[in-house]
Parts: structure tokens; sequence; C-alpha cells
């Protein structure tokens, strides 16, 4: 008898343990979860390591599974990492095929790592997916004047004036200055 109580208090133990080591790895990973949802509080390095690990849980529905690769999407383009900030926000789009977020920040990663063509594509399915959103004609058209085109681009400034006359054209470079 003396034997079975110490196997079963041993047994209890380990279970123990392991229920309290599962509980504190899910804690450890709602927290990253909160505060990769909660990305503009906190610095991009940090933001990108909370999103990572909350990702690698694969615990969340798609919706903020979406959420996290946008927030650190917006994290890479803070760091002026546009590569990855170009994979998640692809990761986005993946998910999510009708988010049009996804596809004005990848334009802008793309733009900002000088592909231009993969830009222009992007804000095509922008208008495709709104045909009145005149933010992606003036970002293409900052887009076809950054490649030189400036016939183009001013074709796509006239259009957004057509959706609003009263639009003021923001500079595209403020964003990431």
């Amino acid at each position: 008898m003396k034997g079975n109580a110490c196997c079963a208090f041993a047994g209890a133990a380990i279970v123990l343990a392991t229920n309290l080591f599962i509980l504190a790895a899910s804690a450890e990973s709602k927290d990253d979860w909160v505060k990769c949802l909660s990305a503009l509080q906190i610095p991009p390095g940090e933001r990108i390591a909370r999103c990572k690990a909350a990702l690698e849980t694969g615990s969340e529905a798609w919706i903020n599974t979406s959420r996290a690769y946008f927030n650190r999407g917006r994290a890479y383009m803070d760091n002026r990492d546009f590569g990855h900030a170009i994979s998640d926000f692809s990761q986005v789009i993946h998910l999510y095929p009708e988010a049009t977020y996804g596809y004005a920040a990848r334009a802008a990663a793309y733009f900002w790592h000088h592909d231009f063509d993969r830009a222009i594509a992007d804000y095509a399915r922008l208008i495709e997916l709104d045909p009145r959103d005149r933010l992606a004609f003036m970002y293409r058209g900052q887009t076809y004047e950054a490649m030189g085109n400036l016939d183009q681009s001013i074709v796509e400034y006239s259009r957004a004036l057509e959706i609003d006359p009263k639009f003021r054209t923001p500079d595209i470079a403020h964003f990431f200055a």
C-alpha cells in the first residue's frame, strides 16, 4: 500500500505540474494575443514578437489571425522592413480576400519597396472592390508619378477629384518619413 500511495502521489504531482504549465502557457498565449491585437500601444519590435508568438499558437479564429498578420505587417512597416510587411499583408489577403485594407497596406509596402508594378496591381484590385475609392486612385497616381509616368499620374489624380472634388491630396511620403 505504501508503494501505491507513493506512486499515486507522484502521479498526482505530475498531473498538477502539467496542468499548471498548460495554464501558464495559456495565460502567456492570451497575453501575446492581447498585446498583438492592441498593436499601436506597444513599440514595433515588441508588436512583432507578440504577434509572432500569438500566431505560432494557432489558437484564434481566422479574423484575429488576419488582424495579427495585419498588425505585425504594420510593425514591419514602422521598422521599414517592407519585405516582411508584404509577406504579412499577403497573409491578410489570403485569409480575407475581400479585405480592402490588406490590399491598401500591401500596395503601400510595395511602393516603399520600390516594386511599383505590384503596387499598381494592388491599387487596381482596390478599385475593382470599390470603384469610388478616391484614395486608391490618388495613391496609384503617386505610384505612377514615382515611376516617372506623369501623364498617367494626372489621369489617376483626376479620377480621385472626379469622385470627390473637395478632396485634398495627401503626400504619401508623410506616412513613413
